[in-house]
């Protein structure tokens, strides 16, 4: 998926973004249909999740955005000033070792799903 496809899916109002891959200070590696990486800066993911806002500077449609990925921090900085107000991803520089990943990514998912607000769903995931 490339920018392009990313604004496609805000534009079209999309509420919740997960991503799973991979991430470097400067960026995120998105993938399009052909296996090629993509790179999208924090102000590239910026601009692009307000495209599908109700308009205004720091508006969003997004509700909720996931980033699974080293190095997400900057990314995460990036949709929070977007104005996305549920914003759950690494805070530290470091990488994401897979297993605590998945084991993170299913309580938090479950606790969310069953009922829980995003931050209990988070307190949850993170103590398991």
């Amino acid at each position: 998926m490339h920018r392009c496809q990313v604004r496609a899916v805000m534009t079209l109002g999309a509420r919740a973004l997960h991503y799973s891959g991979h991430g470097e200070e400067s960026c995120l590696a998105f993938e399009d249909g052909f296996g090629q990486a993509h790179q999208i800066t924090p102000p590239l993911l910026a601009s692009t999740c307000v495209a599908g806002g109700q308009g205004g500077e720091n508006s969003t449609g997004l509700k909720l955005v996931f980033v699974c990925a080293c190095h997400s921090q900057p990314a995460a900085n990036a949709f929070v000033r977007a104005g996305v107000p549920h914003v759950v991803a690494v805070r530290s520089t470091g990488q994401v070792l897979d297993q605590v990943a998945i084991c993170f990514t299913r309580h938090f998912y479950l606790s969310l799903f069953s009922g829980q607000s995003v931050a209990r769903a988070f307190e949850v995931a993170i103590y398991t």
